[in-house]
């Protein structure tokens, strides 16, 4: 590949990250996000009332719990990605992880190596 055709083939696969880090800060900055951490308190109020009236084997109690892991794994996972965005925001360091574990960019005389074991 030319020189000037691979740094257009750089520029471009910088853009999709660049694309990426945008998408995710309007993931972090998702009003929904705050309606579904406010969610979490009111199963978690909830559950604790339909132990005390119902007993803690009750079906409705296992239905809550099943809800309330749902939204906390959606929470980690939300907290996962402003992470990321804080990261990808403040310190090329990620950008720079992102560019070659996704997109597969290598500097300037380094030789890209993949090793696929049999």
């Amino acid at each position: 590949m030319a020189a000037s055709s691979q740094a257009a083939h750089y520029r471009s696969q910088l853009a999709e990250v660049e694309e990426r880090v945008i998408q995710s800060t309007s993931i972090a900055r998702n009003p929904i996000i705050g309606s579904i951490e406010s969610r979490i308190s009111d199963l978690e109020l909830e559950r604790a009332q339909q132990a005390t009236t119902r007993g803690p084997e009750h079906a409705e109690i296992k239905k809550l719990d099943e809800q309330i892991a749902a939204n906390d794994r959606a929470r980690q996972a939300n907290e996962r990605l402003n992470s990321e965005v804080h990261d990808l925001k403040e310190g090329l360091d990620m950008v720079e992880e992102k560019a070659r574990s996704e997109l597969g960019m290598v500097k300037p005389n380094e030789v890209y190596v993949h090793y696929m074991p049999r």
